[in-house]
């Protein structure tokens, strides 16, 4: 099946601004002229439309708010010559961007950063365009609350990862119960990233995006590879409870804080990126003052390396 794919440039105006005497450099080649770099598979159809801001920038910060081609909102912000922008779809952060992190796929839809330019690139990846992305969505019912699916986009599909080990593996422990704390990202703009294999918690946006297994905005979770509840703690029960019942591609802070898809003494497992299963047994949910956003998440993960 061929792969449409569709590109959303965006540009405006560099600008300039004196603040407490200091001159701020013009965002040279902000949004320029210059087009992003083509995708290259087949079936390459040409960019979409334009997007334009919303909003000029202000003397305090340079950030742009534009519109995607799919309805979808980008934040974008000149950070030391380099850009980061922030993926706002249907009111809801699901990752932030920059030169370590420029792509996230979310809803069947990629989105890339081009950090020298600030430009962002779209790709449907299942052939679906923008004109039909709204009768399909509303073919789709919600999940009941209580569905750990409820609170986030489509559904993980584990069946789809190249990294899952066979179905008939062994399971060889690595490592038992280190600790791990995810704590809620101090803005709009940042990101933490995760890798379970280790485990290792980036709040600084410095870990490769190969490592990372999933990440945390201000306001949401988003899965690179499907995480879902387990019934128990081997590594059977544990695979099984990523690849049975999985959440949905983002969980939302409100689904964590008001409809509980997250409570102490749950056993979130995933099959990570390296292949292995990993376990992260939750021992403390903080949740902040305001429910739309993500609580502190502490616990420990216990890793199980497969073969087959």
């Amino acid at each position: 099946m061929s792969t449409h794919r569709r590109t959303a440039l965006l540009r405006t105006t560099a600008v300039s601004a004196l603040v407490g005497g200091a001159l701020l450099i013009p965002a040279a080649g902000a949004f320029a002229d210059s087009p992003a770099p083509e995708p290259t598979a087949s079936g390459t159809q040409a960019p979409d439309t334009t997007g334009t801001p919303s909003q000029k920038p202000t003397q305090k910060a340079e950030v742009y708010e534009v519109t995607l081609g799919n309805g979808a909102k980008a934040k974008i912000q000149n950070r030391g010559g380099a850009y980061v922008a922030t993926i706002v779809v249907k009111g809801k952060q699901i990752a932030t961007l920059s030169s370590t992190h420029p792509t996230v796929t979310s809803g069947g839809v990629r989105y890339e950063l081009y950090p020298s330019n600030g430009h962002i690139g779209i790709t449907y990846l299942n052939g679906k365009d923008k004109k039909d992305d709204g009768k399909k969505a509303s073919q789709q019912a919600d999940p009941p609350k209580d569905s750990p699916t409820a609170g986030g986009d489509a559904v993980a599909d584990p069946s789809e990862d190249p990294s899952a080990p066979p179905a008939d593996a062994t399971y060889t422990l690595v490592f038992e119960n280190k600790p791990m704390t995810l704590r809620t990202p101090a803005g709009s703009l940042d990101t933490t990233y995760i890798d379970l294999d280790t485990p290792k918690v980036d709040p600084t946006g410095s870990m490769d995006s190969e490592e990372a297994d999933f990440h945390a905005g201000y306001q949401e979770l988003s899965f690179d590879h499907a995480m879902g509840k387990a019934s128990g703690t081997t590594a059977k029960q544990c695979r099984e409870g990523a690849e049975q019942n999985p959440f949905r591609e983002s969980l939302s802070g409100e689904a964590i804080n008001k409809a509980q898809q997250i409570v102490k003494g749950d056993h979130l497992c995933m099959v990570t990126g390296e292949g292995n299963v990993a376990m992260w047994t939750i021992t403390a949910v903080e949740p902040p003052n305001d429910k739309d956003y993500l609580p502190d998440l502490k616990g420990t993960v216990t890793l199980w390396e497969s073969s087959a």
